[in-house]
């Protein structure tokens, strides 16, 4: 199966700026490594130093979200999503 097509381009964001920022650059890193070594198009993307509208410009078809803290799991980041 050709994951690349079955999920585009995928984000994994990661980082952000809560307290909780270095572990979820190491779980980030992690979940990308594994997404690569599956064959998914995958690349890091952090919202502290990139705004999250340039998702689009990237050309994003998915986002694997972790981020933790404030801002990563109140859903402010997720509503970014919404469709």
């Amino acid at each position: 199966m050709d994951l690349k097509k079955k999920y585009g381009k995928v984000a994994v964001v990661m980082g952000g700026d809560s307290p909780e920022r270095e572990i979820s650059l190491i779980s980030g890193e992690r979940v990308l490594s594994s997404l690569l070594k599956s064959g998914v198009d995958a690349y890091a993307f952090d919202p502290k130093l990139r705004p999250i509208h340039e998702l689009a410009i990237d050309g994003a078809s998915r986002a694997f979200l972790v981020t933790h803290g404030k801002r990563g799991e109140d859903g402010l980041l997720q509503g970014a999503f919404k469709r």
